[in-house]
């Protein structure tokens, strides 16, 4: 997932509370989509520049670069699942990314793929008379957009 050769790896668990900092990633190596409509999770975060977004099937890979490179970062993502009233209806996601302090200057750039199922779901219970739908997934602190299709 790395674009050099600087190492950061992905290897803590989480304790599920809000607002927890882990990277969140399962066996299959996707980030796990939390839904908070509590707003318990943090809005804070380490620097971080969203560069890309590209849909693959259920999965969003985030291409994001970040200063570091000694210390392991670790990444949590989060929505309030509140779909705005525009058309496609837009959901917007929250990437809190902590780097334990990392003082190296190496540029770190990675993919990181969040599992966007949950996003699916609520949608198709909302709209149970609809085969599928169209939503539009932005990330804070990002202008960059993606359409997410599912069903039919």
């Amino acid at each position: 997932m790395l674009s050099q050769s600087v190492v950061d790896t992905d290897s803590a668990s989480t304790d599920g509370s809000p607002g927890a900092m882990s990277d969140g990633t399962g066996a299959d190596g996707l980030l796990k989509l939390n839904v908070d409509v509590s707003g318990g999770f943090s809005l804070k975060s380490d620097p971080l520049s969203i560069d890309g977004l590209e849909m693959e099937g259920d999965v969003l890979k985030l291409s994001v670069s970040y200063g570091g490179g000694c210390e392991t970062h670790h990444f949590v993502v989060w929505t309030d699942s509140i779909f705005s009233d525009s058309s496609p209806p837009r959901v917007k996601l929250f990437i809190g990314h902590d780097g334990r302090g990392d003082a190296c200057e190496a540029l770190i750039a990675r993919d990181l793929r969040v599992d966007l199922t949950p996003i699916k779901l609520v949608f198709e219970t909302a709209n149970p008379e609809q085969k599928g739908g169209v939503v539009s997934i932005t990330v804070e602190g990002s202008d960059l957009t993606v359409p997410y299709s599912f069903g039919n």
